[in-house]
């Protein structure tokens, strides 16, 4: 007869129980960046430094100084779209001319145009406040495709401030005058005044008499 042969006993298969993996934090999205991106002082020495210098003092009568310069510190719309237009004719600078030109940077983003104004405008003893990236675009758009240099009249004079609207007591609103005083009445009071003081003396005596 056949000899029977052993059969190991067969294990059942160990069901293993996965642990679920942990869900991905969900981060918020990142707000818009408003202000300058990108390292402005590396700008500035890169593509502005071999005519302003390194501390912005310029090189005269052609390149004119950014260091306390009045139109650094004026009114941010003028720097930008002398980086956007560039700049020709003459200009005058903390009292000195300049005649010189100041070819376009439209070819930088606008993130780099923001960049290097807000950094110059915040170094070399300027205290003024950032270029955004929105104000860059706004006045590229309005250039056009292919912005044609300007002159120093089509900035905004930074040393002729607006002036405010601001009412002072002494100050005459349009379609009033302010109130005269009339004497008149008071001079007839002050010469009754004085006839009753001279003439009441002048009766008691009399009737006296």
């Amino acid at each position: 007869p056949p000899i029977p042969i052993p059969v190991a006993p067969v294990k059942k298969a160990e069901t293993k129980t996965e642990t679920p993996a942990p869900k991905a934090e969900v981060k918020p999205a990142t707000p818009k960046v408003t202000e300058a991106a990108g390292d402005g002082k590396a700008i500035y020495q890169a593509k502005c430094m071999s005519c302003h210098g390194t501390t912005g003092d310029g090189i005269p009568p052609t390149f004119p100084p950014l260091a306390g310069s009045e139109w650094v510190n004026g009114p941010a719309e003028n720097l930008i779209k002398i980086q956007i237009h560039g700049l020709q004719g003459p200009i005058e600078v903390k009292e000195v001319m300049y005649n010189g030109i100041m070819p376009t940077n439209a070819a930088m983003s606008d993130a780099d145009i923001a960049s290097v104004l807000t950094y110059v405008r915040s170094s070399m003893s300027n205290t003024s406040g950032p270029v955004t990236v929105e104000e860059v675009a706004k006045i590229r758009k309005a250039a056009g495709p292919n912005p044609a240099p300007i002159t120093a009249k089509d900035l905004i004079d930074p040393s002729k401030p607006e002036k405010a609207s601001i009412i002072t007591e002494a100050t005459e609103l349009e379609g009033f005058k302010p109130a005269i005083h009339n004497t008149s009445g008071n001079t007839i009071l002050y010469v009754l005044g004085a006839i009753a003081l001279c003439g009441i003396p002048a009766i008691i005596g009399f009737l006296r008499n």
